[in-house]
């Protein structure tokens, strides 16, 4: 039983190191951005896209669309992946049927990011939504990280 309660405390602190060291090394530039209000709606004129497609021993596969364009002369991007591509297909059919590369769309441009947001699929949204989460979790697990230390003292 005691090893039991040492692997969960173990896996909840790498649970807390994990997700905040992702949104340090993926995120910070669009969290300080986010938080300074460095972020607006622009129109991203599209130069290209890549499809990537992945298989698995198991016969199954994740697939991948880059999308890379221009805001001005600054190269900006954004990904989406599996079921994702589809609504990105439906949202822009012009785009990917007449294989359109100077088609402008609108995006939410983070001021330190060349990664930028869709503005018509909410990205954002859902963004938001998952940071405050995560950070939720950190803040809180710390909170009874030390309360549970210092009860033990």
């Amino acid at each position: 039983m005691k090893s039991f309660k040492i692997f969960i405390k173990l896996f909840w602190y790498l649970s807390v190191i994990v997700i905040l060291l992702f949104y340090i090394f993926f995120e910070r530039y669009r969290i300080f951005d986010y938080i300074m209000n460095n972020y607006s709606i622009q129109e991203m004129k599209i130069s290209n896209f890549y499809y990537n497609r992945r298989t698995s021993l198991r016969g199954g596969g994740n697939q991948s669309i880059t999308v890379i364009g221009y805001i001005g002369k600054e190269r900006v991007y954004f990904s989406r992946f599996d079921k994702e591509i589809g609504k990105l297909h439906n949202l822009y059919p012009q785009v990917f049927l007449d294989n359109e590369k100077d088609y402008e769309i609108k995006i939410l441009k983070f001021k330190h990011s060349p990664k930028v947001m869709l503005v018509d699929d909410d990205e954002f949204q859902r963004w938001k939504r998952n940071l405050l989460l995560s950070f939720s979790y950190i803040i809180l697990s710390i909170i009874i990280m030390l309360l549970i230390n210092h009860k033990k003292k």
